[in-house]
C-alpha cells in the first residue's frame, strides 16, 4: 500500500494498534535521541524524544523495550514509512510494557510478523499512547500471539491508527488479545472483526472523528491523549481522570452527587507534549475547546442521588493491577460521600481485590472490599467484608437491585440491605456499583454458630497448612483437613455453596451421589468429622428427595431435613426472575441442632446477573424444563416440583407473598419501600442520573429500556406462573405460553393446548 492509496488508508482508519507489534529485533543500533523541554516546564525537567527513521531504528527501539525501558512519559516519533520484511527474527515480548507516547505521524509499518510458536502466552502491554500509525500487511502465525497487540492497560490508549493483518495459526485470537477497558478499543479494523471484538472484551467502540477529517496527513496534528480535573469541594481537592465516552461522543468528567458547585480546573495533554488548562468552575454540561484546529467536546456530568465511594491506593495503576489477576491485592484508604456531596465517613482499606469467577474476565470487574475492623457502610450493618458488584452483563444493575429488594420483601432469611454507589479508584471513575454484604457467618450477616472460629480455638489460625485429604466414599467425594481438634457441637452452622467447577481445590467440599458439588463456604478448613457430618446430612436429604414417595431408607421424609418454605421461595425466585444459572452460586445454610432448628435452609439468590432477561429472552415457560430434565446437574429443580407437598408450598408462597409484591412493582406511580421492593417507576426516577454517569463510562445500560424490560418480564411471568401453578396434578410435565395460548407437554412428549375454563 503506497502513495495516495496509503494516504487514504491512513485518513479513513480509526483502529487499535500496538506500535511495537510484539516485535523484537535482532540488531541493536544507536537510537537517535533529542531532548526538548515539555510545554509548561521550567527547563529543569527534560523529555526524551526518540526519532525512528528506519527499520533498524525501529528494531532497536523494540530491543530496548525488551531490555526493560518502558519509555514512561517519553516520546517516540515515527519519521518515515518503514518495511520490516526479512529483518525480524524469532521473538516474543513477555512482560514488556510500553508507557510512553508513540506518534506515527501518519506513517506506516509494513510486513511485521509473529512466528514464535513455542511461547504462545506472550504478554506485552501498553499503558501509554499509540497514535497516528498504520500497520500494513502484518502476518501472525503464533497462536495467541496476536497480530498487532496483546494488551492495553488502564492508562493505555490507541488513537487514530489502522491495521491490516493476516492470520495463519489455529486459535489465533486476531488483532487484540486483551484490553482492560473496552473504551480503549477502537473501530474500523481490516481483518477479523468478530475475533477482535471477542478477545477485546466483547466490544469495539468508536473514537474520535478522524475518519472523514481531511487534516489527517503525513504531518499529523497533535492529538489529545489524556485529561484530568482538579476538583475542589468542601475545601478538599481531588484529581479525577477524564475518559472518552463513545456514548457521549466526548471526553467526560464524572462528578459525585452534590458537587455541582465545585471549583474545577481541567488539564489536557497532547501527543506533542503540550498541555492546556481550562477553568470549568460550576460548568455542568458541555464544554468545548479547540487545539491545533481540532475541537474537543468535553462533558461534565454530575450524579444526583447516589453516594460515592473513593478508594485511594497510592499506586500508579491499581486498576490494571487488580484486573490482571484475581489474587492481586492492594490496600489504602476509603471515603464515602453522600447525596449532598459531604463526607459521611472514611478510614483504612485492609484489602481490595477482584471478585467473581467467569465475570472476572469482563471489562468491568467486581471487587472484594475488606476492612481491618467492622465497618457500617451506609447503614448496611457493621461487617469487615463487602462486595462491589460490577454487573457487567446488566450495566444498569437493576436486575441485582430489584431482585435483592424482592428477596427482602418476601422475607427470605438474611437477605441483606444493599446500596448503589459510584466508585472511584485513585481518581478513576469506575462506574456505578452494587454494594452488598458477603455471604458469611456474622451478627449482621448469617447469625449462626461460627464453626471456623471454634476450629481456630483448637487448631490455631494456620489451618490451611494442615494436611489436605480427599476421600472417595460410597456416597461421593469428601475433602477436608486433618485437624487436631474440633468443637463438641458440629451440627451447625454451615453455609454451603453449590458450584460445578468454580471453587478453590484447597477448600473443604463434598460431591453427592447425584453429582451435586457443594463447597463449605463458611468452613473452608473443615475437620474429617465436620465434612462427613454435613455431607451425610445432605446425602440423607437427597436420597429422600429422589425417592418417589419422598422417604429414604432410614424412613425419613425429605421435609424432615429442610425448611420447606425457604426452599419453595428459592425455587420461585429462580423461576420468576428467569435466572438460568442454576448450577453455581446457589447457597444453603444449616442451623445447629443445639441452638437452632437443625434444618437445612435455602438462601436468598446471591448472583442474579443473568436474571430478568439480561442474557435470555424467557418470559413464558418453565426455565427448569425442558432445559433441566432428568440426568442433568440441575435436575434437582425438577425433582422438587414432582413432590405434591412441595408444589403446594410453592403455590401458597406465590399467592401470599410474591404476587402482591409483583403487583406493587409493576403498578404505575412512584412507590418507595426502603425495606423492600419499590415500584419500577420509583427505581427509574431515583437512579436515572446515576445511570447516565454509568452509561457514559460503560454504555449499553439505558435505565428506561431496562425498567421497561423488567416491567414486561414481571407482567408476563406473574400471569404465566399464576396460571401454571394452579395446574399441578394434571397430566402435563411442563408448560409454556405462546401468543397468549398455554401449552402443556405430556410424559410422552406430546404438546397439547390447554383450554381455560
Amino acid at each position: 500500500m503506497t502513495g495516495e492509496k496509503n494516504k487514504n488508508h491512513r485518513q479513513r482508519k480509526i483502529a487499535y494498534v500496538l506500535c511495537c507489534s510484539l516485535l523484537v529485533g535482532a540488531a541493536v543500533v544507536c537510537l537517535k535521541k533529542w531532548v526538548f523541554p515539555r510545554l509548561g516546564d521550567t527547563g529543569e525537567t527534560n523529555t526524551r524524544i526518540t526519532q525512528i527513521w528506519s527499520a533498524e531504528d525501529y528494531l532497536a527501539f523494540v530491543e530496548s523495550l525488551r531490555a526493560g525501558d518502558t519509555y514512561d512519559g517519553q516520546y517516540v516519533n515515527l519519521q518515515a514509512d518503514i518495511d520490516l520484511e526479512g529483518k525480524e527474527t524469532d521473538w516474543g515480548l513477555e512482560g514488556v510494557v510500553f508507557a510512553g507516547i508513540f506518534d506515527g505521524n501518519g506513517h506506516s509499518i509494513r510486513n511485521s510478523g509473529l512466528i514464535r510458536r513455542e511461547a504462545p502466552e506472550v504478554k506485552a502491554g501498553i499503558s501509554g499512547v499509540v497514535c497516528n500509525v498504520a500497520v500494513v500487511d502484518a502476518a501472525a502465525e503464533a497462536g495467541e500471539a496476536s497480530a498487532l497487540s496483546v494488551e492495553v492497560l488502564e492508562k493505555g490508549k490507541v488513537l487514530n491508527c489502522s491495521a491490516d493483518a493476516a492470520f495463519a495459526a489455529e486459535g489465533q485470537p486476531g488483532m487484540i488479545f486483551n484490553c482492560a477497558l473496552p473504551q480503549n478499543i477502537k473501530e474500523d479494523f481490516n481483518g477479523n472483526l468478530s475475533r477482535c471484538a471477542y478477545y477485546a472484551g466483547g466490544q469495539i467502540d468508536g473514537w474520535y472523528r478522524w475518519a472523514e477529517d481531511s487534516t489527517l496527513t503525513d504531518t499529523q496534528a497533535a492529538t489529545l491523549v489524556s485529561m484530568e480535573a482538579d476538583v475542589t469541594f468542601c475545601e478538599e481537592t481531588r484529581t479525577l481522570s477524564a475518559y472518552y465516552s463513545d456514548f457521549e461522543n466526548a471526553w467526560c468528567v464524572a462528578l459525585p452527587s452534590g458537587w455541582t458547585e465545585a471549583t474545577m480546573v481541567l488539564r489536557l495533554d497532547f501527543t506533542d507534549g503540550e498541555s492546556l488548562g481550562i477553568n470549568a468552575d460550576g460548568q455542568i454540561g458541555e464544554v468545548t475547546t479547540d487545539w491545533a484546529g481540532i475541537s474537543y467536546p468535553i462533558r461534565i456530568l454530575c450524579d444526583e442521588n447516589t453516594p460515592a465511594l473513593f478508594l485511594d491506593t497510592g499506586m500508579s495503576d491499581a486498576v490494571s493491577y487488580l484486573a490482571a489477576n484475581k489474587e492481586n491485592k492492594v490496600s489504602g484508604s476509603w471515603t464515602m460521600t453522600g447525596s449532598d456531596g459531604a463526607v459521611l465517613d472514611g478510614g483504612k482499606v485492609q484489602r481490595l481485590r477482584g471478585h467473581g469467577n467467569d465475570s472476572f474476565a469482563a471489562p468491568k470487574i467486581s471487587y472484594n472490599l475488606d476492612f481491618a475492623k467492622e465497618t457500617d457502610l451506609l447503614g448496611m450493618g457493621a461487617s469487615k467484608r463487602y462486595v462491589l458488584m460490577a454487573g457487567y452483563r446488566d450495566n444498569s444493575l437493576l436486575a441485582y437491585k430489584v431482585t435483592n429488594d424482592l428477596a427482602r420483601t418476601v422475607g427470605m432469611d438474611y437477605a441483606p440491605t444493599t446500596r448503589f454507589v459510584q466508585l472511584y479508584i485513585d481518581g478513576n471513575y469506575m462506574g456505578m456499583y452494587f454494594l452488598t454484604g458477603r455471604i458469611e457467618i456474622g451478627e449482621n450477616r448469617f447469625d449462626q454458630p461460627d464453626l471456623a472460629a471454634e476450629n481456630a480455638k483448637y487448631n490455631g489460625n494456620a489451618m490451611r497448612t494442615y494436611p489436605l485429604r480427599e476421600e472417595l466414599t460410597d456416597n461421593g467425594l469428601r475433602v477436608f483437613r486433618e485437624l487436631t481438634g474440633e468443637p463438641e457441637d458440629i451440627t451447625g452452622g454451615y453455609i454451603l455453596e453449590r458450584d460445578v467447577i468454580d471453587y478453590d481445590p484447597q477448600k473443604s467440599r463434598f460431591v453427592s451421589r447425584h453429582g451435586w458439588s457443594l463447597v463449605l463456604r463458611s468452613l473452608p478448613y473443615a475437620s474429617r468429622n465436620e465434612a462427613n457430618y454435613i455431607a451425610d446430612y445432605w446425602q440423607d436429604f437427597e436420597d429422600a428427595l429422589y425417592a418417589e414417595d419422598g422417604y429414604n431408607e432410614k424412613g425419613k421424609h425429605y421435609t424432615d431435613y429442610i425448611d420447606l418454605t425457604s426452599f419453595a421461595d428459592q425455587w420461585i425466585f429462580y423461576e420468576l426472575n428467569t435466572e438460568v444459572s442454576m448450577s453455581s452460586s446457589i447457597y444453603y445454610y444449616k442451623q445447629s441442632d443445639v441452638t437452632g432448628d437443625g434444618l437445612l435452609h435455602a438462601c436468598y439468590p446471591w448472583d442474579m446477573e443473568h436474571a430478568l432477561r439480561s442474557t435470555n429472552h424467557i418470559t413464558a415457560g418453565w426455565i427448569g424444563r425442558p432445559n433441566f430434565g432428568r440426568g442433568s446437574l440441575e435436575e434437582i429443580w425438577v425433582v422438587f416440583y414432582e413432590h405434591e407437598d412441595f408444589a403446594r408450598a410453592v403455590e401458597k408462597e406465590w399467592k401470599e407473598k410474591f404476587l402482591p409484591a409483583l403487583n406493587t412493582s409493576v403498578a404505575e406511580g412512584q412507590i418507595s419501600d426502603e425495606q423492600g421492593l419499590g415500584s419500577l417507576d420509583w427505581y427509574e426516577k431515583t437512579y436515572a442520573a446515576s445511570g447516565l454517569l454509568n452509561q457514559s463510562r460503560w454504555a449499553d445500560c439505558s435505565y428506561q429500556a431496562k425498567v421497561d424490560k423488567i416491567r414486561d418480564t414481571y407482567s408476563r411471568r406473574k400471569d404465566f406462573m399464576t396460571k401454571e401453578l394452579s395446574l399441578y396434578g394434571t397430566d402435563y410435565t411442563w408448560f409454556f405460553e405462546e401468543d397468549g395460548q398455554l401449552f402443556g407437554m405430556t410424559e410422552d412428549g406430546e404438546l397439547e393446548e390447554i383450554k381455560e375454563e
